[in-house]
């Protein structure tokens, strides 16, 4: 089944149009798990969590990683403290099939 990332949409990733599409940008390491499995079968689900508003987004897709060059369109000089060798890095893009907002406060 559709295996579920939680993902914290911090600049320069978050939502955003395409089109007619709506897509989602995360980033994570090429020697993660979750890299692996992306890799194997790309459809997923990106949990978003706000604590100040008590609500979660769930937005399920097929996630595709970018190319190198666009890739490092995305990156920021933070993300230097996640990654000790720049190289690991990897930005995806998710074409949301699917959109789910819970609030519970």
């Amino acid at each position: 089944g559709v295996a579920s990332r939680v993902v914290q949409l911090r600049e320069p990733f978050g939502v955003k149009r395409e089109g007619d599409s709506v897509v989602v940008h995360f980033f994570t390491s090429a020697a993660s798990r979750k890299f692996r499995e992306l890799s194997c079968n790309p459809s997923t689900a990106l949990l978003c969590w706000n604590p100040e508003t008590l609500t979660y987004v769930t937005f399920q897709g097929r996630a595709s990683e970018l190319k190198a060059a666009e890739g490092k369109g995305f990156w920021r000089e933070w993300m230097q403290v996640l990654y000790k060798d720049p190289q690991l890095f990897s930005a995806w893009k998710l074409e949301v099939q699917r959109l789910q907002v819970v609030s519970i406060g």
